[in-house]
C-alpha cells in the first residue's frame, strides 16, 4: 500500500500508474462534451443501448443477454481497476458514486499472439477533487462502494435484456477478479492483490459472492529443460455467451467447460508460451 499524502501530486501518480498499468486509461477531470457517466447507463436508455451495441463490434451476432454480460464484466473491471490503483498509491476512492465516474468508449485496434482486431475500448475520468488520501488498509469500503456504484446498472440491464440479476453478478464479480489480479500484476503487487481479492469476493451477503468467481493458481514443468512456470488465472463464476455470437464457442476458462477440461487447456497454453520463450 502507497503512502499518498500529498494530493497535489495526484497528476503524476495517475499518470505513473497509467504508464505501468497500461489498461486503466484513467483520466483526472469532470466528464464534458462526449462523455457519460456510470449512473447515465442506469437511467438512460440511449447511453445503455448504445453501450450495449458497441459490446458486438468483436463479437459479431452476439446476443442481447451476451450483449449484458460483455458490458457488466467490463464495468466491473474498470470501477475495480480505478479504485485498486489508486489505493495501491494511497489514495481512497471509495466515496465516489456512479454519477461521479465518466466514460466513453475509444475505437482502437489491437494485436495480441499473432491476433488482430478492432473494438471499442473503455475510458474513465473521475473529478480529483473526489479522492482523499487512503485512511484504512480494510478491503470493505472498497467492496461496498463498487457493489453500489454497479447494482442501478445490473437492475437496468436486466430490465433491458431480462439476463437474469444473478448471472449479471457473477459477470460483474469475474471483471472484479480481473480488475484485482490485472492492475496487480503489472504494478508490481499481484500476490496482494489475489489476497485482498479473495476478501473482496468472499464477503458474506455480498452481491458479488459467488463460489466460483476467484483466483486460479496453476504450475507446469517442461520435461524436456525442467523449467517450470506458476501463474495466476482468473477463475470464472459466469458465462459470458460468447457461444451465442458468430462462429461462437464456449472460452477456454468457461464456468460450463469440465474443471479437467479447463485446466488442461491453461497448462497447455502456459507450455506453448515458454516454448516460445514468451514466459
Amino acid at each position: 500500500m502507497g503512502t499518498f499524502g500529498d494530493m497535489a501530486k495526484i497528476d503524476d501518480i495517475v499518470a505513473d500508474l497509467n504508464t505501468r498499468a497500461e489498461d486503466l486509461r484513467l483520466s483526472l477531470g469532470r466528464p464534458g462534451e462526449g462523455w457519460a457517466t456510470f449512473a447515465d447507463l442506469a437511467r438512460n436508455g440511449a447511453v445503455l443501448g448504445d453501450a450495449l451495441l458497441k459490446q458486438g463490434v468483436s463479437a459479431r451476432g452476439l446476443d442481447a443477454k451476451g450483449q449484458a454480460a460483455y458490458l457488466i464484466q467490463g464495468l466491473g473491471y474498470h470501477v475495480t481497476a480505478l479504485m485498486y490503483a489508486l489505493r495501491t498509491a494511497g489514495i481512497d476512492a471509495t466515496r465516489l458514486t456512479a454519477a461521479d465516474i465518466g466514460f466513453k468508449f475509444e475505437f482502437y485496434h489491437w494485436e495480441e499472439d499473432e491476433e488482430s482486431g478492432d473494438d471499442y475500448r473503455i475510458l474513465i475520468s473521475v473529478d480529483p477533487s473526489l479522492l482523499t488520501p487512503l485512511e484504512t488498509s480494510a478491503i470493505e469500503p472498497m467492496r461496498a462502494a463498487v457493489a453500489t456504484i454497479l447494482e442501478p446498472i445490473v437492475i437496468n440491464l436486466f430490465a433491458t435484456t431480462r439476463l437474469p440479476k444473478p448471472a449479471l453478478w457473477r459477470q460483474a464479480a469475474d471483471g472484479v477478479v480481473s480488475g484485482f489480479l490485472y492492475t496487480g500484476r503489472p504494478l508490481g503487487c499481484e500476490a496482494q492483490a489475489i489476497a485482498e481479492g479473495e476478501v473482496f469476493l468472499r464477503t458474506p451477503g455480498s452481491p458479488l459472492t459467488n463460489k466460483q468467481s476467484g483466483f486460479l493458481t496453476l504450475t507446469v514443468e517442461d520435461e524436456a529443460t525442467g523449467r517450470s512456470l506458476t501463474e495466476t488465472f482468473r477463475q470464472r463464476g459466469g458465462c459470458c455467451r460468447y457461444y451465442t455470437c458468430d462462429d461462437g464457442e464456449y472460452c477456454s476458462t468457461c464456468v460450463l467447460r469440465p474443471t479437467e477440461e479447463r485446466d488442461e487447456r491453461l497448462r497447455n497454453y502456459m507450455l506453448e508460451r515458454m516454448a516460445s520463450g514468451a514466459a
